[in-house]
């Protein structure tokens, strides 16, 4: 008797129309037909669409056998149980049964039922290949050719196969004819970006000096990494390199008639390393061999030849010259007769080709390189912001790990070096594996760390193979490394950045950069992102009916227009690097019959994701700074940054929208995190996009932009008297919070002067000093003075300016910082872009007076001119401390070439304008 198990535990299927199975009783000499709803393989459930009677079900149940016929149509006996019978009412099942399998054949079979509807194919069951001769109209045209016609059939070929156009395969700048022996069946190429990392301060046996190198990666922060290493090592003198020695191995495999001929036969091979060299030196000019080593395994012998290759890798070259040479060995050999070579193979796996293995870490296979570099305690704390105790106590626990898992070696990512270099020279991609054999070395020493990198079977050519391609051939030339006597050369520039990185690398994971760079936000629902093909005719109609009130208008076509040259705000530019979601500028035409529409979509990250990234750029630049980041990082103007902004262009008047862009709609989709804005296109004939060079603002553009910035204010100072709501305006700075961040300001003003020590100058840090130790003074000044909404991001980047008739008006866009605060916050911080120390300061006053009389106007208040420029002054505190520090740690990863001209100004604004108190530094 069957017993009962709980199915919910177990596979079941329901077989449906597409699998149906049946189950057939016989009663009484009548059969009775069940369509099987779903099994298990411990038991089934079933419906038949006859009715049985009562006698009928009592058979049933009492019934033990049963035939089940599959879905291919064959029959099996099955024993089972019926448990329950059920007389139903509905559609057209009369009768229902559930029932148990009672024997282990049945419920073997009914699993393997089970397994085939859900795994078509079944293990075992073996179909005869079908009689197949390859058709010649698949076979991939004008073999061995190597012309660009030929080129270009092969990719006309490929293109009907696929059934689409490939058009980026179309232009190539490989020469077809050049490349006999690298590729064959060609069609094009693959560009991958190249970045330069360095400088890097070699004293090498051959590499020597600073050096930049080329890596070829698509992995953002790799290049960083590698420069940051590089920079560490050459401030502490350099990386010393050498190459200790090269070898090339190719290992034959020749099968002996005994265990004796095996030995005799080994002893002769190295008994006639004269003779084969001399057959090697018909093969090629550059191997010579330089030992031969012989391995037996039982009457097997493995020969390794190995080989000097000069600025070859050699892989090729070894192998051609060994097979010549095994033939002159067989045919000698028959001079023996008590000797016979029952096989023999070119090569049967010793060698080890591309492989990890231990014989190339202890014997060596390309070129031994080692480089080393003694560290001082002092530059590893200030660049690399770790410790020498914390750098070798990771390191030595490390080693551990890396053995219990069994690692040949230990190093942190030298793989990435090898292949970012290796892809952009034209080495052998596949050589990668075992050139990536490594050992790093840490240790403390006096004042600082003693590190070295072992590379044991670097596998580097110079001539030869890809090397001679025209790009990578240019990067080769690039280090000098490009011809004939510079294999060396390369090997020791590989061996330096492969120290450079793993340093800067293992200092990320002890100061927690490493974990900041790969943070990514935690969502527990999927989102879907607002993707460019979603900007289309629809999307466009749809906003614009909504915003504009006019349920009939109609855009017939849209064309994506080339993206504009133009300076995102920092925030919009640094958030959307390596998102996945569409963030950015975006030019579009929308082609509306009578007048086309150029338009660009503003699409926007949410303040998460924009905080999240100023807390990854504190912490890759120091262990305490992320820290005490990660406790601030919301007391930031860029909360609520992605709704600010559309509330913001939400308002329709005249007073306001004078000085803004055209908006044409705004879109918000919380579900799918869309906040984007659609607005006029700046770049006309009429509008100046702002330059942030101080020689492009005279005075009438300068007074354009105050008079603007006035009427924003005073607008402002209305509207938000009549809206007591201003929680969609984030986070609003006061003394508290201010106070509160210190030790955060006092952080970032320390990491500016150990990475820009040029701009940051020691009389600019005793002033800058000066601020933070003397904010409740200044702030609580500050917060006592009237509030209005200010744009808070007020430089040039932000704004343009429309030429009339009249002269000039300005345009503010990118709003998402903009935050409550005294109207000399912007004003201060566009003065300090666009005037320098040389600037009459009487025409600077002259602005500050402007902007006050305007706003007096245009409010109706009055503010007293002292005050006014006091306040004036503390703004411009304010912007060095919440926003100049940001900008110079986004310094530390993007350049920005207005940043030692903003600094020079800040200071000069802060300590050596005449009618301010210059702050007391403690």
């Amino acid at each position: 008797m069957a017993s009962i198990v709980d199915r919910r535990k177990q596979t079941r299927v329901a077989p449906g129309e597409k699998a149906r199975l049946t189950l057939t009783f016989t009663l009484e000499g009548q059969s009775y037909e069940f369509v099987i709803e779903d099994l298990s393989k411990s038991g089934l459930r079933a419906a038949s669409q006859v009715a049985a009677d009562k006698s009928q079900l009592d058979a049933l149940k009492a019934s033990q056998v049963a035939k089940l016929v599959d879905v291919t149509g064959e029959i099996h006996d099955i024993r089972l149980v019926v448990i329950e019978v059920q007389e139903l009412t509905y559609a057209d099942k009369k009768t229902r049964i559930r029932a148990l399998l009672d024997d282990e054949k049945s419920r073997a079979m009914v699993w393997r039922i089970i397994y085939a509807i859900v795994n078509p194919v079944v293990p075992g069951e073996k179909k005869k290949p079908a009689d197949v001769t390859l058709a010649a109209t698949l076979r991939v045209p004008e073999k061995g050719v190597y012309t660009e016609d030929a080129r270009l059939k092969r990719l006309e070929f490929i293109e009907n196969i696929v059934g689409q156009s490939l058009p980026t395969l179309r232009n190539s700048q490989l020469v077809a004819q050049r490349l006999s022996g690298n590729i064959e069946n060609h069609v094009g190429g693959v560009e991958i970006p190249v970045g330069l990392a360095g400088p890097l301060l070699f004293n090498g046996g051959t590499a020597q000096g600073y050096i930049y190198a080329p890596f070829a990666t698509s992995e953002g922060a790799l290049v960083a990494s590698a420069s940051r290493g590089a920079q560490l090592l050459s401030e502490s003198g350099g990386v010393a390199t050498r190459t200790i020695s090269q070898r090339m191995n190719r290992v034959p495999m020749f099968a002996m008639n005994s265990l004796d001929a095996a030995i005799f036969f080994g002893d002769w091979l190295k008994e006639h390393m004269d003779e084969l060299q001399q057959v090697v030196t018909k093969v090629s000019k550059h191997a010579r061999i330089i030992d031969i080593d012989v391995t037996l395994t039982g009457r097997f012998v493995h020969a390794s030849f190995i080989y000097a290759t000069g600025d070859a890798a050699g892989q090729n070259m070894t192998t051609a010259a060994t097979w010549h040479a095994c033939q002159w060995a067989l045919n000698q050999i028959q001079h023996f007769p008590h000797i016979a070579v029952e096989n023999f193979f070119i090569e049967a796996g010793m060698s080890s080709d591309k492989k990890v293995n231990f014989k190339s870490f202890l014997d060596g296979r390309g070129i031994r390189v080692i480089a080393e570099a003694f560290i001082e305690e002092e530059k590893l704390r200030s660049i690399m912001k770790v410790s020498s105790d914390d750098l070798v106590r990771y390191f030595t626990s490390g080693l551990a790990a890396m053995a219990q898992a069994g690692a040949i070696g230990a190093n942190v990512n030298v793989a990435n070096t090898i292949a970012a270099i290796f892809v952009a020279t034209g080495q052998d991609i596949a050589c990668v594996h075992e050139s990536s054999l490594a050992t790093l070395h840490i240790e403390k020493t006096e004042g600082g760390v003693y590190a070295t990198m072992h590379l044991p079977a670097l596998i580097v050519g110079t001539v030869g193979g890809g090397s001679g391609l025209p790009q990578q051939s240019d990067y080769l030339k690039l280090m000098g490394c490009s011809g004939p006597n510079k294999a060396s050369r390369l090997a020791e520039i590989i061996a330096g950045y492969c120290l450079a990185l793993d340093l800067s690398t293992a200092s990320a994971l002890v100061n927690g950069a490493f974990v900041k760079a790969h943070e990514r936000l935690g969502r527990n629902r999927p989102v879907t992102y607002l993707k460019e093909s979603d900007l289309n005719q629809e999307f466009f109609e749809t906003a614009m009916r909504a915003w504009s009130g006019t349920p009939d208008l109609k855009i017939k076509d849209v064309v994506r227009l080339p993206d504009l040259e133009i300076s995102d705000s920092i925030v919009g530019e640094l958030t959307a690097r390596g998102h996945t979601k569409l963030i950015g500028i975006f030019p579009f035409q929308l082609k509306q019959g009578r007048q086309d529409l150029d338009v660009v979509v503003k699409s926007k990250p949410i303040d998460a994701e924009v905080i999240l990234l100023a807390n990854k750029m504190a912490g890759m630049c120091g262990k305490e700074l992320g820290s005490l980041y990660e406790s601030h990082k919301y007391k930031n103007e860029a909360r609520n940054c992605h709704i600010k902004e559309l509330a913001i262009y939400n308002e329709k008047d005249p007073r306001f929208t004078r000085y803004v862009p055209r908006i044409h709609a705004t879109v918000r989709d919380e579900s799918r995190e869309i906040f984007v804005i659609i607005m006029e296109n700046l770049r006309n004939a009429h509008t100046h996009m702002t330059s942030t060079q101080p020689e492009f603002w005279n005075q009438e553009k300068i007074s354009a932009v105050v008079e603007g910035m006035a009427h924003s204010h005073g607008y402002w100072f209305e509207r938000l008297a009549q809206s007591k709501d201003h929680s969609w305006l984030g986070h609003i700075h006061n003394t508290q919070s201010m106070l509160e961040q210190v030790d955060l300001f006092k952080a970032q003003l320390n990491h500016a002067v150990q990475e820009f020590p040029e701009i940051m100058r020691p009389e600019v840090v005793e002033c800058f000093s000066g601020l933070i130790n003397s904010i409740g003074e200044w702030w609580g000044s500050l917060e006592k003075q009237p509030r209005t909404l200010v744009h808070n991001d007020c430089n040039p980047r932000n704004m343009a300016l429309r030429e009339g008739p009249d002269g000039f008006t300005v345009c503010f866009y990118d709003w998402e910082l903009a935050t409550l605060h005294h109207p000399t916050r912007d004003l201060a911080e566009f003065l300090v872009y666009t005037t320098t120390p040389t600037t009459d300061p009487q025409l600077i006053e002259s602005f500050i007076e402007q902007h006050r009389q305007e706003l007096e106007k245009v409010t109706g208040r009055t503010f007293e001119a002292e005050q006014w420029r006091r306040t004036f002054d503390h703004s411009v505190y304010h912007f060095v401390l919440s926003r100049l520090f940001l900008y110079l740690m986004a310094h530390t990863f993007r350049s920005y070439d207005f940043m030692p001209g903003l600094v020079e100004n800040c200071h000069y604004f802060i300590a050596n304008r005449g009618h301010q108190k210059k702050p007391v530094a403690a």
